[in-house]
């Protein structure tokens, strides 16, 4: 019963992002995420809007999903932190888990750690967290 009530409360965040996703992509400048808490230990995120990224404009063959972390001299995220951050229109379609380690009490805390996870300090990029 629970995973149906997080399916639903995720199904309930991208039909309330829709209104908002039609501003962001009618300016085509904006990275939007719908996130929801799936009343478990995780946080569950999927892409609205996203603007094409240079690269994937740029290149014929899009970036790979998982960069090789050997690709990325220094690197000590995950790579697919680096496709949220470089090209976040090739997650469209997929839904990103944020693990939590436990129950979360504090929503505001796992609001704010969905939005550092999916933006960063991209000014172009926003959340949409469900409290629901």
């Amino acid at each position: 019963m629970g995973t149906l009530h997080a399916y639903l409360a995720g199904l309930g965040v991208l039909a309330c992002g829709v209104g908002a996703s039609g501003r962001a992509a009618a300016d085509d400048a904006e990275t939007v995420w719908a996130c929801w808490y799936d009343r478990s230990t995780s946080v569950l995120c999927r892409l609205l809007t996203a603007p094409a990224s240079p690269i994937e404009t740029a290149v014929e063959s899009p970036l790979p999903l998982v960069v090789p972390a050997s690709s990325r001299p220094g690197a000590v995220l995950p790579p697919l932190a680096h496709v949220i951050s470089e090209a976040p229109a090739r997650l469209g379609g997929r839904t990103v888990r944020i693990p939590l380690h436990n129950h979360a009490h504090n929503m505001d805390a796992v609001e704010q750690l969905a939005e550092a996870v999916m933006c960063g300090a991209r000014s172009d990029c926003r959340v949409l967290f469900e409290h629901g």
